[in-house]
């Protein structure tokens, strides 16, 4: 803490005060607003598509199997074919006792088109789960009297290769991010991940499109690329996610674009009204405005799978909590991200490893009628480690995201256990920490178009945080229904589960091709728990409530209304809370 020469007298006790009234404040979170991040697309592959027998019909064919016998690509289906067991020896097998275990549970069952459609999907997935999903499972024509069937496998092989479409990137570039090789086995889980990292440029999609190749277990791919008209995007929009202190309305402004060398850049500008317009004027004085964000992200490629993620981030807040003090809050952000596929250290892993470092400065200073008169200052330093990945389970796609962050102490200068315990009045008085972020989204589409979609959200420390590392437990992106201000924590865990219904087109209803819209209602339900350690303070809310989104053209607007079912510290239970969210994009 510095007190500012020639005030230091007269405003002692006003000092005192401002500690006194800024303490809750001062344990509020950082709001950012940082510009969207790229999309993560699910990859698309026009798979060779098995010719399964189809149906229910599990009515006997006559006899009871008791023997399997696998085929390739060139054998003739056998007069006398093996009676008992489960016969793999003909073909390549990528998992031999996979294959058996898995039909051996098969034997004994009356032979039904039903059954014949179960061992064909069997076959199918143990190829899939080896990550060769690109198989041919047939039943050629034979006699099942005695017992055995006999299944044709052939496993396709890449064929010729090409490209389309990649006028910027160039097809150099999409067919060496590619892994297949001509004559080898198509291995779909590498073919994912190259897909995954290619479509993490928002202004391109690249797809692999497979068809017939000249030989009968070959197949050739083309790698069909579509791309924006412009490798640029500009958008407006507002929110009324702020806090009661720094107004709730948020006006943001950005842009992205993709530069040369593959490079991905993006900033947002963020405010509250009186620092877009004040009395008139435009950004008139931006000191005193209540909150202003600036941020920016830069992902560099590196190599295959691998890139460097830039983020930086400046915020300012002014809070006035009575007619007399003023804090002035301002924090500086960065942080660099290695982000690269594991597998280009582990073939058969998925996902991405995450390391990096975050550093942070953050400044208080205090008013007393307008006259500043103290100040503060503190660092965070912070070594990051983590994993991020999708993968898929039968009913649906999960997206996980752990990560953990170790602070050693020291390192900048502010980054002490003493300046800490300052500037929080006590409550941090150990800077040598390490926590965890737990985010997890499961998205299970269900029939009649309907989509499940259930997000979990964990922070896991044993010590009170750094205000810069809490987060709210209330809000737009956390319990529907609450305000920012209901609770700041250095725990949560956070359930947000919302019901997606079918969509509605205005245009498609009315016949009015020119209406590019859709509305897609929804149904929520969310629950969050947290601690607040130095007060030793559980907090539990609670909501249900529903929302719709809205897009017509390049207008998106998003309304959610939530019911809070217990007290929160701002939000008695009972009331009702909106979120809104409007952009606009060109």
């Amino acid at each position: 803490m510095r007190v500012r020469p020639g005030h230091a007298p007269a405003t002692l006790a006003a000092l005192l005060a401002g500690l006194l009234a800024a303490g809750p404040a001062a344990a509020q979170y950082v709001e950012r607003n940082l510009p969207p991040a790229p999309p993560q697309r699910t990859p698309s592959i026009g798979f060779i598509t098995p010719d399964l027998l189809k149906g229910e019909d599990d009515t006997p064919l006559g006899a009871t199997l008791s023997g399997i016998v696998l085929l390739g690509a060139k054998d003739t289906p056998l007069a006398a074919p093996r009676r008992t067991g489960v016969d793999v020896e003909r073909i390549p097998a990528v998992d031999p006792a996979a294959l058996r275990t898995r039909l051996a549970a098969f034997l004994g069952r009356p032979i039904s088109r039903k059954l014949i459609a179960e061992v064909q999907a069997a076959i199918s997935g143990v190829y899939k789960d080896a990550g060769r999903a690109f198989v041919s499972v047939t039943i050629p024509p034979q006699e099942i009297t005695g017992g055995a069937l006999q299944v044709r496998v052939i496993e396709y092989k890449t064929g010729r290769v090409s490209v389309t479409g990649a006028e910027r990137a160039g097809t150099d570039h999409v067919r060496t991010r590619v892994r297949v090789t001509p004559g080898a086995p198509i291995d779909s889980r590498q073919l994912e991940t190259d897909l995954d990292w290619l479509n993490r440029n928002p202004f391109r999609r690249v797809e692999a499109v497979f068809g017939p190749g000249r030989d009968l277990a070959e197949a050739d791919l083309t790698l069909r690329t579509t791309e924006q008209p412009r490798p640029w995007q500009a958008y407006v929009g507002y929110a009324n996610t702020g806090t009661l202190l720094t107004s709730r309305d948020r006006w943001f402004a950005g842009v992205s674009a993709a530069l040369p060398g593959e490079v991905l850049a993006s900033y947002q500008a963020t405010g509250s009204r009186d620092w877009w317009i004040d009395d008139g004027h435009p950004i008139n004085d931006s000191d005193l405005a209540k909150y202003q964000s600036h941020a920016g992200r830069v992902i560099v490629p590196l190599w295959a799978r691998a890139s460097l993620e830039l983020i930086g981030n400046y915020i300012q807040t002014n809070e006035q909590p009575n007619l007399y003090l003023r804090y002035r809050t301002r924090t500086t952000e960065f942080s660099a991200l290695h982000r690269s596929a594991v597998q280009n250290v582990l073939p058969w892993a998925f996902g991405d490893l995450l390391l990096g470092v975050d550093t942070k400065h953050q400044t208080r200073e205090l008013f007393f009628v307008g006259v500043p008169v103290a100040d503060f200052g503190v660092d965070v330093f912070q070594m990051v480690g983590g994993w991020a990945g999708r993968f898929r389970d039968p009913v649906g796609v999960n997206d996980l995201d752990v990560r953990v962050k170790v602070n050693p102490g020291h390192m900048l200068p502010d980054n002490t256990s003493r300046a800490w315990s300052l500037y929080s009045n006590g409550r941090v008085d150990d800077i040598h920490y390490a926590y965890a972020t737990v985010a997890y989204v499961h998205t299970t589409p269900l029939p009649r178009d309907f989509v499940l979609t259930n997000e979990l959200f964990g922070l896991i420390s044993g010590e009170p945080l750094p205000d810069t590392e809490r987060i709210s437990l209330g809000g737009a992106f956390t319990v529907r229904g609450y305000m920012t201000e209901d609770r700041t924590v250095d725990q949560a865990v956070i359930s947000r589960n919302t019901l997606y219904l079918p969509g509605y087109s205005f245009g498609e209803a009315l016949k009015l091709p020119w209406l590019n819209d859709r509305l897609v209602p929804y149904l929520f339900s969310d629950v969050g728990w947290g601690r607040d350690i130095f007060y030793g303070i559980d907090t539990t809310l609670a909501s249900v409530g529903a929302g719709l989104d809205e897009q017509i053209g390049p207008f998106r607007a998003n309304l959610a209304a939530g019911y809070a079912l217990t007290d929160g510290p701002h939000t008695p239970a009972g009331s009702w809370r909106i979120h809104a969210r409007v952009t606009a994009t060109y």
